[in-house]
């Protein structure tokens, strides 16, 4: 498709060569996301992101992916404002990537905090996680891992992405020969998300909310 589509680009005769015109492609050149998970005394964990909160439950998913790759209870988490003197260099939030590449960043995050804990957790293989922390700060220890989570761009466009999640829909519309006035009859969905990280923010962002951005545009 893409040789295709660059061939169009560059000969079609609706964008003719022009010494005052330049045309330029959009897309995504490289997928990044960060996470800093920092373990305290009293068993909480604090997580900061480089994504953007704006409604779309990134800070849920990041929460419950900490949780889980920490074996803590949800309520344990709590995820910080995004700022860039917390962690600098994030990219753009959008794309239908940023949630899942924070949680990518912060699953790396988690896992050197796990291999900290890890020759203390040896030595008490039956502590609870407040007191493996108590005990991680009685070695020395940290307590605080960066994760990252990098996609550079790739030579070929056509791997820009190292997953994909497939989809199809099927919309039934009638419009009024008369007005030209066109009406959404109904609008069937199939999805493959995978092992979804919340199936309610998933519901709401992929499954309804981006049907109806495309319904509108």
């Amino acid at each position: 498709m893409w040789p295709q589509m660059y061939s169009r680009f560059a000969f079609s005769p609706y964008f003719p060569p022009h010494p005052f015109r330049s045309r330029y492609g959009i897309g995504l050149g490289g997928v990044t996301a960060g996470a800093k998970v920092s373990a305290y005394s009293d068993g909480t964990v604090g997580v900061s992101h480089t994504g953007c909160e704006v409604g779309q439950g990134i800070h849920t998913k990041v929460a419950q992916t900490v949780a889980y790759a920490l074996g803590i209870p949800l309520s344990s988490v709590v995820v910080g404002a995004t700022a860039t003197d917390v962690f600098p260099n994030g990219p753009a939030t959008g794309g239908s990537t940023t949630s899942e590449t924070c949680c990518g960043a912060a699953l790396d995050a988690c896992k050197a905090l796990n291999d900290q804990l890890a020759p203390v957790k040896a030595k008490n293989p039956t502590l609870a996680w407040e007191a493996l922390v108590q005990a991680g700060m009685g070695a020395g220890l940290s307590l605080v891992a960066l994760g990252w989570f990098g996609d550079p761009p790739p030579a070929d466009v056509s791997e820009s992405f190292t997953y994909s999640t497939y989809g199809v829909a099927v919309s039934e519309v009638e419009i009024d020969v008369l007005t030209g006035q066109p009406e959404l009859l109904r609008t069937d969905l199939l999805l493959d998300l995978g092992r979804s990280i919340n199936p309610d923010v998933d519901i709401g962002a992929w499954i309804t909310a981006a049907p109806a951005c495309g319904i509108a545009f």
